[in-house]
């Protein structure tokens, strides 16, 4: 008898604890030893990777066979984001930034069960910046707080943003109805986002040989910016004498085109070989647009 009891004294002991690890317990999205592009064990970082953002503060978003109550809570995750940030939340239909799944089957990872996972799956390098192109949201568990803060913390993976060692704040890995967003995100939304969403060309690496008065070329244009490049030329002139116009197509963001040109005829006795180019519309910088090369 007092065996049985005991045992059934054990049972609903561990049953309690694991219903109180589910409701304050959020996720860890990135495993390292699972996910080699993401690495979380230096939790002082704000964000996973650095200069994490979205091509634009306007950022799309679509949600998946979600109930009515994960996908009310969801949106005012977005509304609240949007209240205390510069970011602006919209829903699509289809190509959305942000893609959000939910799952009404429980997740246990490492004994412990997981309210959801969110980050980003799709990131390029372009220039200062790491853009994220696609996340994703998957929210398991429903939140009794008042305000739903799993989904939001869920969200601010998605956009780059990884735990944080503020155990009052919302990013921290164990949750509670009195945790908020703080000002140093928002602040660090702020600051990443102030850069316009334009395109930066800018020369990668560039080469010339001559043979008496003929020029050989070799260059490589890159779009270091935000967002795709219209056609555009390049101007290529020894000292002040222009020696040809190459027309460049459209490149898109993290992408570059070469181009190795042959037997273009020149004045020999060139001081400086300038490569210039000319973008028809704004770009974060103009200041990158001009390479000189001297001919010693």
């Amino acid at each position: 008898m007092n065996i049985k009891f005991i045992l059934t004294s054990l049972v609903i002991f561990i049953s309690t604890l694991l219903v109180l690890v589910y409701w304050f317990y959020p996720i860890q999205r990135f495993n390292p030893s699972e996910n080699s592009n993401f690495s979380i064990s230096n939790t002082s970082k704000v964000q996973f990777y650095p200069n994490l953002r979205f091509q634009s503060s306007d950022i799309s978003f679509h949600i998946f066979d979600c109930s009515i109550q994960k996908t009310d809570q969801i949106k005012k995750a977005f509304e609240i984001l949007e209240n205390k940030t510069i970011l602006n939340f919209y829903s699509t239909e289809n190509s959305e930034e942000i893609s959000v799944y939910c799952s009404e089957e429980d997740k246990i990872q490492g004994g412990l069960f997981i309210a959801g996972e969110g980050g980003p799956v799709k990131i390029t390098q372009a220039g200062n910046f790491n853009l994220i192109s696609n996340s994703i949201v998957l929210l398991i568990r429903n939140s009794n707080c008042y305000n739903p803060n799993v989904a939001i913390h869920e969200i601010l993976h998605a956009l780059g943003f990884t735990h944080s060692e503020n155990e009052n704040n919302i990013m921290y890995n164990f949750t509670n109805c009195n945790q908020n967003l703080g000002d140093d995100i928002p602040e660090k939304i702020a600051q990443l986002y102030s850069e316009k969403s334009l395109p930066d060309l800018e020369f990668e690496t560039a080469s010339f040989s001559t043979q008496g008065d003929l020029l050989s070329l070799d260059f490589l244009v890159r779009n270091n910016g935000l967002k795709d490049s219209k056609n555009f030329n390049l101007k290529i002139s020894a000292d002040l004498k222009e020696i040809k116009i190459v027309p460049i197509e459209a490149l898109e963001i993290g992408t570059g085109m070469g181009a190795s040109l042959e037997n273009l005829k020149i004045d020999k006795n060139f001081k400086e070989l300038i490569l210039e180019i000319n973008y028809p519309s704004e770009e974060i910088s103009k200041t990158n647009n001009i390479l000189v090369l001297k001919n010693e």
